[in-house]
Order: C-alpha cells, then sequence, then structure tokens
C-alpha cells in the first residue's frame, strides 16, 4: 500500500506525532466528540484497504461487522462481569459509550492489534493451531505497551491496579482468553487471503505502535516503551525480509 507513497508515510508520521503529543499533553482530549472514532479509522485504513483490494467490498464488510461486534461483546462483557480482564472501566468523560460503560468505537480499535498479530504469526508456522497460539502471545505482548500508556492518559482504569504500572495480571490473562479466540475467528475469515500479501494486515499495527511507543516515551514509561521499540523494529524486519518468505 504504501510502496512509491511517501506522502502517505510522511502523513501517518506527523498524525502520530501530534496524537500522542495530545493525548498526553491536552487537557480532557478524550470527552472530544468524534477525535477517537476519526483517528480509530485514520489507523485502520491500511487493513481496510488490503482486505478490499484482496476479497473485495462485501466480504470486507462482512469480515470488520463480525470482529467488530465480537470485541465489543467481549468488552462489554468484561466491564459488566470482571471477566476475562479484571474489573476496570473507562473514562467517565469518553463520549458514545454503550449503555454508558463501553465506547462503541471499541470495537474497531482492537482490529490493528488483532490483524497484525495474526499475520505475524503466518511468519512463524503454518500450523494453524500454533498460529493461534503464537498470535495470542504476541497480543500479550502488545498489550505490554498499549495498557500502561492507556492507563497513564486516563483512557481507562482498574478496580484493583497491579504492580506493571497499574495494570493487573488478570489483565493479560484476559488478553491471552480473548486473544486465543478472536485469532481463530480471523485465522479462519482469513481462508482466502493470499499469503504472500499477509504483510499488508500488519501495516496498522506498524502505525498503533508507533503511537503507543511515543505515548509511554512522553510519560517516561521505559519498559513498555523498549517493548514498543523491539516490536517496530521486528516489523520493520518483516517489511525488509517477506519478499523471501513466500
Amino acid at each position: 500500500m504504501f510502496e512509491g507513497k511517501k506522502w502517505v508515510v510522511v502523513s501517518y508520521i506527523i498524525f502520530i506525532f501530534f496524537s500522542g503529543l495530545s493525548l498526553v499533553f491536552v487537557p480532557n482530549v478524550l470527552s472530544y466528540q468524534y477525535a477517537s472514532e476519526i483517528s480509530i479509522v485514520l489507523i485502520l485504513i491500511p487493513v481496510l484497504y488490503s482486505l478490499y483490494t484482496n476479497l473485495g467490498f462485501k466480504r470486507t464488510f462482512y469480515i470488520i461487522l463480525v470482529l467488530a461486534l465480537l470485541t465489543i461483546g467481549i468488552e462489554y462483557t468484561a466491564l459488566t462481569t470482571s471477566y476475562p480482564y479484571g474489573g476496570f472501566f473507562y473514562n467517565n468523560s469518553m463520549p458514545g459509550k454503550i449503555n454508558g460503560v463501553l465506547p462503541w468505537n471499541t470495537g474497531l480499535s482492537y482490529l490493528p492489534f488483532l490483524f497484525g498479530a495474526v499475520g505475524i504469526s503466518y511468519y512463524f508456522s503454518k500450523n494453524t493451531f500454533y498460529r493461534i497460539i503464537i498470535s495470542s502471545l504476541v497480543l500479550v505482548t502488545l498489550d505490554l505497551v498499549i495498557d500502561p500508556g492507556a492507563v497513564s492518559i486516563g483512557m481507562w482504569d482498574y478496580d484493583k491496579p497491579g504492580i506493571y504500572y497499574g495494570v493487573p495480571f488478570s489483565n493479560f490473562v484476559g488478553w491471552i482468553v480473548s486473544g486465543t479466540f478472536m485469532s481463530a475467528i480471523v485465522i479462519k475469515l482469513l481462508n482466502k487471503f493470499p499469503k504472500n500479501k499477509l504483510i499488508t494486515l500488519t501495516y496498522s499495527l506498524g502505525i498503533s505502535m508507533l503511537l503507543w511507543s511515543w505515548i509511554c516515551f512522553l510519560q517516561k514509561l521505559w519498559l513498555p516503551f523498549f517493548i514498543g521499540v523491539f516490536v517496530i523494529i521486528y516489523l520493520s524486519v518483516i517489511y525488509s525480509k517477506h519478499e523471501k518468505i513466500y
């Protein structure tokens, strides 16, 4: 998608730079109407473009709808029952909440990480079972960056904060449970997706990791920051070598 389009890369870099600054330093930025939705869609564009060009509009719409609804269902269950992540709640000032507890755009915000993790799993194994496990482990690794950053800017909080930058251990267990289930669904839905194009499903993840790593840097969350840098470097290696893999 980005080959030969330096202006797209530059545009995303500018977007990441100012988005991170806004989330960290602008008061009550989480309450701004539509700001979150616009940002999520911008990050998700590479995945949407890849699905559309390889599978067509109808199947792309179906895949996004199914995954978004499942994500909302899991997240809503977690907010109302504390399973599987532990008790937590979103910032009260965030608009567009379902029943006053869950921002509806959560159904889309999880997808860059999910598709990216599945995309990475294909570079480790050709076995479906192992791909599901690897994808869930990648998702947990990503959350070591995302959750501390989100807690630090007040996006959400836990009823019983943990020792890892306020994030409890139960949250990571929950990510393994939900990640395993969602990864299995995605791999099934992508059965007709060309394997040599799976690299394009990780682009949105790369954008997200740059943003969350930048937020962690600004907040001086050094371990999450370095984990994020590791993921970004690994993705860069994949991008440079993917032509030799298939």
